[in-house]
């Protein structure tokens, strides 16, 4: 949390000036950190450690560290900006997958159907 929390110092932020979905990100981040820190809790008192556990405890720690960084650069970043109520907003970032799956459809149906036409002439 010291990440996110730095960020709002540098934006000059509370958490209840982020927009309501960056809020809750932040919340289920630290439901994760307290469920990864009960893990750790129950594997230290184990009587036997093993390797496969220990790794699986890495990577949740490689992702919490990821995520913080993530939430961070959303805070701290160019996305977040202060609205004139003083709160924040995140500006809507225009979707167009749905676009490219379109034109990608369109492009495999017109590929195969020139495979088809070539194949016929030959």
């Amino acid at each position: 949390m010291k990440l996110i929390n730095q960020a709002l110092k540098d934006k000059n932020l509370t958490f209840r000036q982020l927009p309501s979905n960056i809020q809750q990100e932040i919340e289920s981040f630290r439901g994760m950190i307290l469920k990864y820190n009960e893990a750790c809790d129950e594997y230290d008192e184990e009587p036997e450690q093993d390797a496969e556990t220990v790794k699986k405890l890495d990577e949740m720690e490689h992702y919490i560290a990821r995520t913080e960084t993530e939430l961070a650069n959303k805070i701290s970043g160019k996305q977040v900006t202060i609205a004139a109520d003083g709160g924040a907003t995140v500006p809507k970032k225009e979707d167009n997958s749905v676009g490219w799956l379109i034109f990608g459809g369109i492009a495999l149906v017109a590929t195969f159907g020139l495979v088809n036409v070539f194949k016929k002439r030959w």
